[in-house]
């Protein structure tokens, strides 16, 4: 096996990214790729490179394999970052608003809670179309299963006034959430 500091193509490299840059150097051979595809008639053959450390953050996934916003990177911009959490942290408090206190959001929310698709699908603005499934995986993991998922399960909820409206016996079930 060659020594790869003696290999005369790697050090070449490490020349041209010690005088333009690591980040300078992998994207022009990403541009170089990309024409060389086009001109021997493999349009969309891309070879990509992302933005530099610098530029991202952890997207903070559980599994990167199948997530739609790091694409099995681990990493997003900054500004993927605050619209992947923002829409969600604005529906943290009404989804917690609903656990104690049965207090039964409107619109997009409820028909999440429901389980009714075509109109969570209907109801999302632009952001919380794409954030479905994430919005779905924390109701599974932040709310009992019985609390949500259908008409009849939110419709009890809303009517015993969540886990504050419980009677003591009945709370302890839900001690979890307390």
């Amino acid at each position: 096996m060659v020594d790869p500091r003696d290999d005369i193509l790697v050090r070449a490299v490490s020349v041209l990214c010690e005088e333009h840059g690591y980040d300078r150097v992998m994207q022009l051979a990403s541009l170089l790729w990309k024409n060389k595809m086009e001109e021997d008639g493999v349009p969309g053959s891309y070879f990509v490179i992302g933005p530099h450390k610098s530029m991202v953050v952890s997207c903070g996934c559980d599994s990167p394999s199948s997530c739609d916003w790091c694409c099995g990177s681990g990493w997003v911009t900054r500004h993927v970052n605050v619209i992947k959490n923002g829409v969600i942290d604005i529906l943290i408090p009404m989804f917690q608003k609903y656990l104690r206190h049965g207090k039964l959001p409107s619109g997009f929310a409820e028909a999440v809670l429901r389980n009714d698709l075509s109109s969570s699908v209907m109801y999302a603005d632009s952001e919380n179309i794409f954030k479905l499934k994430h919005i779905v995986s924390y109701l599974n993991r932040e709310l009992p299963d019985d609390s949500w998922g259908s008409n009849q399960a939110v419709n009890k909820w809303v009517s015993h006034g969540g886990i504050e409206g419980l009677s003591y016996p009945e709370k302890r079930r839900y001690s979890r959430w307390l």
